[in-house]
């Protein structure tokens, strides 16, 4: 009687054994599969911006190419350094009017908006970090035509009907953006109209 106990007990810590180093495997299978903290796992390919002709090529950019929700939702969220002519392309898949921010973004950046050619049609320098503004196309055109003037001489309702409509045409409509560290727009000198191409 007392072996048969002995056996049952052995068994059971056996099973128990057992259960414990599946859902320990378990637990650290899925912690590495579904972790969205992963870093270093993400695309990284060659990029140039040349003339809108092709004949000067301004910079050469190694770029992550954040081609799905989540990889677009996180950016460059949370990092404290981007290396020189490095950064991270936005590939939204199909051209629309896009915003972007800088929440939880510690490095100011330039952001480079363009259509499904590849081809320039926005440009934003120096964006402070940790903003929650939204950058897009007609709030970088308002900034310029306001830079001259007075703001409060514009209607900022009038001015963005007019230029939604403008940025929703295929030729000016965003697919791309490029987040580079402050100062490559200026320092490269990339112009609207220049081209993007891998």
């Amino acid at each position: 009687m007392v072996k048969n106990k002995d056996k049952k007990s052995s068994k059971k810590k056996i099973w128990l054994i057992l259960f414990l180093i599946v859902l320990i495997v378990a637990i650290v299978v899925g912690a590495l599969t579904f972790c969205p903290c992963k870093k270093g796992n993400m695309k990284r390919y060659d990029f140039k911006i040349t003339s809108a002709d092709g004949k000067t090529e301004k910079v050469s950019l190694k770029l992550e190419v954040a081609d799905n929700d989540e990889a677009r939702l996180t950016g460059l969220m949370n990092r404290k350094k981007i290396p020189e002519n490095t950064g991270m392309i936005f590939d939204f898949e199909k051209p629309d009017y896009y915003s972007m921010w800088m929440k939880n973004t510690y490095v100011p950046l330039d952001m480079i908006f363009m259509n499904n050619d590849g081809v320039v049609v926005a440009l934003a320098n120096d964006r402070q970090p940790l903003t929650e503004d939204y950058i897009n196309p007609c709030n970088l055109a308002y900034e310029l035509s306001v830079s001259d003037t007075d703001p409060d001489d514009k209607d900022w309702n009038a001015f963005f009907d007019g230029c939604e409509e403008i940025y929703s045409k295929p030729e000016k409509a965003t697919r791309y953006v490029i987040e580079v560290p402050a100062g490559t727009i200026k320092k490269a000198g990339i112009e609207y109209g220049d081209k993007l191409s891998k």
